[in-house]
């Protein structure tokens, strides 16, 4: 199959309306968080993190929290050794086209003296998961850093 033939190929398909994800929860430093409990991570936009669907049609989105590579550390923060600190109330939703939705977080570092005193970043990755009717769809993915002191 020639380049041509192929650029057609992938020009007729339909992939469906546009869509999008935006977010104010870009680099989140928390500050002092205590160790052995848990707690709501809170920003000036509110408790949790806001997404926004920007597109013109309805899309689910998966969070996944995970722990940073060495290229993605900021400013003397070393990465959590547990994606399992940090959770999400709701870690799949569907968001109406052009709306916004607040997913509550919570983060729990475990009780260990070591802990304490250091400064740690865990990466939030939100994605958009395919519908299943669609015969092919481009998504987004958004990738956001929170930072905190243990204390």
């Amino acid at each position: 199959m020639r380049f041509r033939e192929l650029l057609v190929l992938i020009l007729g398909v339909s992939i469906g309306s546009a869509a999008g994800l935006s977010t104010p929860f870009i680099d989140v430093q928390l500050g002092l968080v205590p160790v052995g409990k848990t707690i709501s991570v809170e920003t000036a936009e509110g408790k949790g993190m806001w997404i926004n669907n920007v597109g013109d049609a309805p899309i689910t989105v998966e969070l996944l929290a995970r722990v940073p590579h060495a290229t993605e550390l900021k400013a003397n923060a070393a990465a959590i050794p547990s994606a399992t600190w940090l959770t999400f109330s709701q870690p799949r939703v569907t968001i109406p086209a052009h709306r916004s939705v607040l997913i509550p977080l919570k983060l729990k570092i475990p009780n260990r003296r070591a802990f304490r005193g250091q400064t740690f970043q865990v990466m939030i990755w939100t994605r958009m998961i395919p519908e299943n009717n669609q015969s092919m769809q481009i998504g987004a993915g958004l990738l956001s850093r929170l930072r905190f002191i243990a204390r």
